[in-house]
C-alpha cells in the first residue's frame, strides 16, 4: 500500500503535515491520488473549532487509484465531507466528475463545491439556468469568491442582468471582466446606489453574508423576490426585524448549507451540475478562476492566511506533490 500524508489539525488549531492513515475505500466509494486541493472558506471557519486529528478539506482532484472499474485510471474531481487536504482522499463514487483535457487538476479542484453550490442557489433563487425569455435581476454578493465568480459567469451565460458587490477595486474589475452588469464596493452605499442610479431593485439575491446585509438586501429586493442565505459571515442575527415587509412584498427567505445535505442529495446535485456545466468548462465559455498563487499542500496555513485576510480573488488550489 502506497503512503499516505496529510494536513492534520493540532490541539493547537494549526495544521500539521505528517503521516497519515491510508484511506478505506468501500463499496461506493473511490480513493484519490491527490495533484490539487481546493480550499474553501468552510475549511478556515472549520479549523477554529476542528478536533485534533482531523483532516480538513472539501475538493480533491486527481486520479482513481482504487474502486469501480469505469472510474480507475480516471482524472477526476470530487466533492468530499472531509479529508481532502492529503496525498489519498475517499470520495463517493457519485460524487467525482470526471474531467475533460481541457482542464487541469487545479482547475478541476476548483470546480465541484463552487459550481454545485451555484446551481443549487439559482435553483432555489427560482432563476433560470438555461437562456431566460423573462431575465431576471439577481444581486450576488462576494462577487469575487470562487462561488460569486460562477454565479456571474452562469447568469450572464443564460442572459441575466447581474449586480455584484466586492471589496476593492481589483475585485469589481474582475467581476465586470466576467459578466456583472453592474459592481459596487461592499464599503460604500451599494444598496442606495443601486436603487438610485443602476435600475432600482432586484428579483433575487445570493448571500453569504446575513446580519450585515439584511437591512439593505430587504430594501433592494423587488415584490416577490427571493433572498437565498448560503452563508452568515457577516451575523446571524438581526436586532428589531419588522417582519411586514417581507410579508406585504410577498419575499421569499431560504437557507442553504451543501456541507450538511444527505449523499443522494449531493449525487443528484453534482449530477444536474456537471450535465449543465461541462460542456460550458470544455468550450471555454465557462471559466474557472483561480487566485494567482499556487500553494503546496505541505504549506497549507499559508493558504488558510490567504482567504482568512479576503485576499484572493477565486478559488484558492494547493498542489500536491
Amino acid at each position: 500500500m502506497s503512503s499516505n500524508h496529510a494536513c492534520v489539525v493540532t490541539e493547537a488549531h494549526e495544521l500539521r503535515f505528517e503521516e497519515h492513515a491510508f484511506p478505506a475505500c468501500p463499496d461506493g466509494s473511490v480513493v484519490i491520488k491527490a495533484a490539487a486541493v481546493g480550499l474553501n472558506r468552510h475549511d478556515v471557519l472549520s479549523l477554529k473549532s476542528a478536533a485534533a486529528g482531523q483532516v480538513l478539506g472539501l475538493e480533491v482532484a486527481g486520479v482513481v487509484v482504487s474502486g469501480p472499474a469505469h472510474l480507475h485510471g480516471k482524472r477526476v474531481a470530487a466533492l468530499v465531507p472531509h479529508g481532502a487536504f492529503a496525498e489519498h482522499v475517499a470520495a463517493v463514487a457519485s460524487h467525482c466528475v470526471v474531467l475533460p483535457d481541457s482542464l487541469s487538476f487545479a482547475q478541476g479542484a476548483a470546480v465541484v463545491e463552487s459550481f454545485a453550490t451555484a446551481v443549487l442557489a439559482l435553483e432555489l433563487a427560482d432563476v433560470p439556468l438555461r437562456h431566460a425569455q423573462a431575465p431576471k435581476r439577481v444581486l450576488v454578493h462576494a462577487g469575487a469568491s470562487a462561488l460569486g465568480l460562477a454565479l456571474i459567469q452562469l447568469l450572464k451565460i443564460a442572459g441575466h442582468f447581474v449586480v455584484t458587490t466586492a471589496g476593492s477595486d481589483e475585485k469589481l474589475a474582475v467581476c465586470q471582466t466576467h459578466g456583472a452588469a453592474v459592481a459596487l464596493n461592499r464599503n460604500g452605499p451599494w444598496a442606495e446606489l443601486l436603487l438610485s442610479q443602476h435600475g432600482g431593485k432586484v428579483d433575487a439575491i445570493i448571500d453569504c453574508v446575513g446580519a450585515d446585509y439584511y437591512a439593505r438586501n430587504t430594501s433592494v429586493l423587488a415584490v416577490d423576490g427571493t433572498l437565498v442565505f448560503l452563508g452568515l459571515l457577516g451575523g446571524a442575527t438581526v436586532p428589531n426585524v419588522d417582519l411586514r415587509t417581507h410579508l406585504l412584498a410577498r419575499h421569499q427567505l431560504k437557507f442553504s448549507v451543501l456541507s450538511t445535505r444527505s449523499p443522494a442529495f449531493k449525487s443528484a446535485l453534482i449530477e444536474r451540475m456537471w450535465s449543465h456545466c461541462q460542456p460550458l468548462l470544455a468550450s471555454g465559455a465557462l471559466q474557472v478562476v483561480l487566485h494567482e498563487t499556487s500553494v503546496p499542500l505541505r504549506d497549507a496555513k499559508r493558504a488558510v492566511d490567504i482567504c482568512a485576510a479576503n485576499l484572493n480573488i477565486g478559488k484558492i488550489v494547493m498542489t500536491v506533490d
